[in-house]
C-alpha cells in the first residue's frame, strides 16, 4: 500500500500497521472486540505479529485456532472496508458501529465455515464464549476459561 495520509486524519503516514494496528481510531477495535471476547492482554504493534498471537490463543486447538483466525480476518475486513468507505463515499462511522458490524460479518462467516454453529445473532453478540464454548466441546474448555469472564 502506498504511503498516504490516514483515511481518519489522523496526521500519521497510512502504511499497513499505521491502518490495521496503530491508529488511534482503527487499531480501538482490536481492543474493543478483545473485551468483547474476554480477552486481557496487551496486543502487539504489528500487523503480521498480531496475527500469530492471535492464532497462538487457540494453543493446539486446530479448530479454536482456525476460528481465532477468521476473528483476525473479520477485524482486517472490517477496518479495509470502513477505511475505503470514508476515502470513496466519505463516510463517518463511530467505532462502536463498527464493532457491531464486525459482530455481524463474524457470525455470517462462522455460519459458513460450521454447519454446527447453530446460534443467532443475537445469542453470539451477548454470549461469545458461551457460542465457541458449544462450538468446540469440552475438549476445548480450557481455552475460554483462560481468556473469558464467564
Amino acid at each position: 500500500m502506498a504511503s498516504k495520509a490516514c483515511s481518519e486524519n489522523c496526521g500519521s503516514n497510512a502504511d499497513r500497521d499505521h491502518l490495521f494496528v496503530k491508529c488511534d481510531f482503527y487499531g480501538r477495535i482490536w481492543e474493543l472486540i478483545g473485551t468483547w471476547l474476554g480477552f486481557s492482554m496487551i496486543f502487539h504493534g504489528n500487523l503480521m505479529t498480531r496475527l500469530l498471537q492471535f492464532g497462538g490463543l487457540g494453543g493446539f486447538s486446530t479448530k479454536v485456532r482456525y476460528s481465532l483466525n477468521i476473528i483476525w480476518i473479520t477485524i482486517v475486513w472490517v477496518i479495509w472496508k470502513k477505511r475505503n468507505q470514508r476515502i470513496f463515499q466519505n463516510k463517518e462511522e463511530i467505532i462502536q458501529a463498527l464493532c457491531e458490524r464486525f459482530k455481524l460479518q463474524l457470525f455470517w462467516w462462522l455460519k459458513l465455515k460450521y454447519v454446527t454453529f447453530d446460534f443467532n445473532y443475537q445469542f453470539l453478540r451477548l454470549n461469545p464464549n458461551l457460542c465457541f464454548l458449544l462450538l468446540f466441546s469440552a475438549s476445548c474448555f480450557s481455552f475460554i476459561c483462560l481468556y473469558s469472564k464467564l
